[in-house]
């Protein structure tokens, strides 16, 4: 493995484990129906991690394992899509 490759993938662990870590947050969040700017800034966090982690997965080359990080990646993703419509349907945006 070429260092490039060993510092994408830290970029892409380091960047799924904070997007995992804050749409938790935002879920719980959603669930005690807390609102206010904390939420946005929350929010905001949420996406800066997605394009974050879409730009890294976007460098990834072919094969299993590379799928399977665009797979995790994408369903992320779409998570957030889900927190982001919840929020802005309760009125926490």
């Amino acid at each position: 493995m070429r260092e490039n490759d060993k510092a994408l993938i830290g970029e892409i662990v380091a960047a799924e484990q904070a997007l995992r870590e804050a749409l938790v947050e935002l879920a719980g969040r959603l669930d005690q129906g807390k609102r206010g700017q904390a939420t946005d800034e929350l929010v905001q966090h949420c996406r800066e991690m997605a394009e974050i982690l879409s730009t890294a997965v976007g460098q990834l080359g072919e094969g299993i394992e590379e799928d399977a990080t665009r797979a995790a990646s994408a369903h992320m993703l779409a998570r957030l899509v889900e927190l982001e419509r919840e929020v802005k349907r309760s009125g926490l945006h």
